[in-house]
């Protein structure tokens, strides 16, 4: 998506020429991805999410990369009108939370009084790691292109979840890190590299 934005100039986004070998960077970064999650399987629990209930979670899951990457592309033009990405990030997160109550009291306003149970100081971090995010994007966007601020922070989400998930941090599942894994890492950063260099 983060190509079609440049390419085109969509969203209000200026339109930037896609070279072949920005296509085959991208490609490259697929490539690593698959890598990861072929190599990242783990023993199937009790719960857990197969067939075509699988299939659906992850078309869902492109489907919000490539909501992520248009959500990039409009904070980057909102921060040319709004005089600023901080101001551009003020407002994606005043409508997110705009949306976000009318979809609690819609589906059950009884959540709204509820308080969060006790727990660990980071539980706390989301919101701040949320909008660091938006206003990275707002920010980026219009400097780097759509595509090589959408596939970085897409490189740094992957090898960071890797990290995360080989310590069972925060939460996680524990998945050990293997070279397989790994090794696909490196092919995601090679992919990066190429679409931003080439």
């Amino acid at each position: 998506m983060g190509l079609l934005v440049d390419r085109f100039g969509l969203l209000g986004a200026p339109a930037m020429p896609v070279s072949w070998m920005r296509v085959l960077g991208a490609a490259v970064v697929f490539a690593g991805i698959v890598v990861v999650l072929r190599s990242g399987r783990r023993p199937v629990l009790e719960g857990d999410a197969e067939g075509l209930e699988l299939a659906i979670f992850r078309v869902l899951g492109v489907l919000v990369g490539v909501c992520t990457a248009i959500q990039t592309s409009v904070n980057g033009y909102m921060g040319g009108i709004a005089g600023s990405s901080m101001h551009a990030g003020e407002i994606n997160l005043a409508v997110g939370a705009v949306l976000l109550l009318v979809a609690a009291l819609v589906t059950s306003p009884r959540q709204l009084a509820r308080r969060p149970e006790p727990g660990p100081w980071w539980m706390w971090l989301g919101g701040l790691v949320g909008a660091t995010f938006v206003i990275s994007g707002a920010t980026l966007a219009p400097l780097l292109g759509t595509a090589t601020t959408v596939i970085a922070f897409n490189a740094g989400t992957i090898a960071a979840g890797q990290a995360l998930e080989a310590r069972g941090a925060f939460g996680a599942r524990k998945n050990p890190l293997t070279a397989t894994r790994l090794a696909g890492l490196v092919v995601i950063f090679l992919g990066v590299l190429a679409v931003r260099l080439l």
